[in-house]
């Protein structure tokens, strides 16, 4: 599986869920570091930053400033590595950032 499939199904997963709307962020230029997902589910905003298991210790630091920033402003900002994950920590309320 390649990180972009993991992101497809993350956004699937998440766009089938009531008050829930997902989508990626293809990177550009200006968007070095902003995370491949960006959710709203009931009105909580997630930043969600997809690795691969195992491939967690790839993230850059830009990528880890951005998700620090989510979570400083209010938000949520989080690495993850499965859809089930996802669901816990967004549908199921356990998110608590990075």
């Amino acid at each position: 599986m390649l990180e972009a499939d993991l992101t497809r199904a993350i956004i699937k997963a998440l766009n089938e869920i009531p008050d829930t709307y997902a989508f990626k962020i293809h990177g550009g230029p200006n968007q070095a570091g902003v995370s491949d997902v960006i959710c709203c589910h009931e009105g909580c905003f997630y930043a969600l930053e997809v690795k691969l298991p195992g491939k967690e210790r790839n993230i850059s630091a830009l990528q880890a400033r951005f998700l620090y920033h989510i979570n400083e402003a209010g938000g949520v900002g989080i690495l993850v590595t499965s859809v089930e994950q996802v669901l816990e920590e967004v549908i199921y309320g356990n998110g608590e950032g990075t």
